[in-house]
């Protein structure tokens, strides 16, 4: 029966090992990059180049094995870890594939920096424009490894994780492993940004030290007090996560978000997501920014910006709170609407009863159906030898989910 060899090449590349050599030099056609054609050697048989786009390979490949002939792809590393694999698995029949792995770049790269690999979140860059998924995977790890792609570089990495407030990261960068050029460096993130690096890379990232903040849901208020700015209190903040009913994957929005205490505890939700902290002035955001740095919650973007200017150049929203008096007028909130998918939840916070009538009407008009939750909560403080209860201001949640 014809069928497809997916042989992983380890990380000397150039060559073959004699029972892959044997394979390869049985098969009919050969698929592969150009770089990896020297591995070849003495084998003489037709090649399939590997380049985009990939349903050029898929047609040459289809063709050759509905003419009866055997296939032999190369790749490097496992093709089933963060490979081709996954993309034949989706356009081969599984009785087709035949898979040969070999030792993977991340493997290669933890032996050379002599740390274990079991343990160690692989995020790939390979195609993606942007780095949320690094981020979200840095606020919850002390150390993240990273294929990288011509567009997410070591460098661009560097810069970004330093920016979002990353400064307690270091990077190994693991250069033409394999290759008489093969280099193995450790730098702190600001000298990673200045390089420049082969394309033939891959990064580990580790942080130096444990955040100085715990990131987790219900952090108390007291953390938060010595900024000096108006915050979510805790009771609320509990209250509004309920509601928004926030997705792993999920990317939220935090509108009026002043010094994001509601974005944190999203982001613990939220940690294969995004949260979109907008907050209008600028001496907020710095807290904020703070914060994301003590707390290590990089998957939080912050904008300073008045609310409807921020909302185009965000990313589509699966879930909205609406605090920090953003609400008060109801133009902000249809704005966010129109973004908001269906299925969709937004909650808004109201403290006055003429923003709580404003909110209400609007959706009324809107034909959107609501939920209206009263937060009363009442919280001790010494007296005496004893403790008595002081009640905070009651909040209203309102509640609506887009159908």
């Amino acid at each position: 029966m014809p069928s497809l060899h997916v042989i992983g090449l380890g990380m000397a590349e150039t060559s073959l090992s004699a029972s892959l050599a044997e394979v390869v030099a049985s098969a009919d056609v050969v698929a592969c990059a150009p770089r990896l054609c020297s591995c070849l050697g003495k084998i003489h048989v037709p090649v399939i180049p590997i380049g985009s786009p990939l349903s050029d390979v898929q047609q040459a490949v289809r063709q050759a094995l509905d003419e009866g002939k055997t296939v032999a792809l190369l790749t490097s590393g496992d093709p089933l870890f963060y490979g081709i694999g996954n993309w034949l698995l989706s356009h081969f029949d599984t009785s087709e594939l035949v898979f040969h792995p070999a030792v993977t770049a991340i493997h290669a790269a933890c032996a050379r920096i002599k740390r274990p690999a079991h343990d160690l979140p692989v995020v790939s860059l390979h195609g993606r424009a942007a780095l949320p998924k690094l981020f979200a995977t840095l606020a919850r790890s002390m150390a993240v490894a990273v294929y990288t792609d011509p567009v997410n570089t070591p460098n661009r990495i560097a810069e970004g994780v330093f920016q979002r407030g990353g400064d307690h990261y270091s990077m190994w960068v693991c250069q033409d492993m394999g290759a008489p050029t093969e280099t193995v460096e450790h730098l702190r993130l600001p000298e990673a940004a200045m390089r420049s690096f082969s394309p033939l890379n891959v990064v580990v990232l580790e942080r130096d030290a444990p955040p100085d903040m715990a990131l987790h849901l219900g952090m108390p208020d007291e953390l938060f007090v010595p900024y000096g700015h108006p915050f979510t209190k805790w009771p609320v903040r509990a209250a509004v996560l309920a509601s928004l009913s926030i997705a792993p994957k999920h990317t939220v929005w935090d509108l009026g978000a002043s010094i994001g205490t509601v974005s944190l505890e999203a982001s613990v939700l939220a940690h294969n997501g995004c949260v979109c902290a907008v907050e209008r002035l600028s001496e907020r955001v710095e807290v904020m920014r703070d914060l994301i740095r003590k707390s290590g919650a990089l998957h939080i973007e912050t904008v300073v910006s008045d609310v409807v200017t921020a909302i185009d150049a965000l990313p589509d929203p699966d879930r909205i709170f609406v605090g920090g008096g953003a609400g008060t007028q109801f133009d902000v909130i249809e704005t966010a609407l129109a973004r908001l998918p269906c299925g969709g939840r937004m909650t808004v916070a109201c403290v006055l009863l003429g923003s709580l009538s404003t909110v209400l009407d609007g959706f009324r008009r809107k034909g959107i159906q609501t939920t209206v939750t009263e937060i009363q909560a009442a919280v001790s403080e010494p007296l005496g030898q004893d403790r008595r209860l002081v009640s905070r201001n009651p909040v209203f949640l309102v509640t609506a989910e887009k159908e």
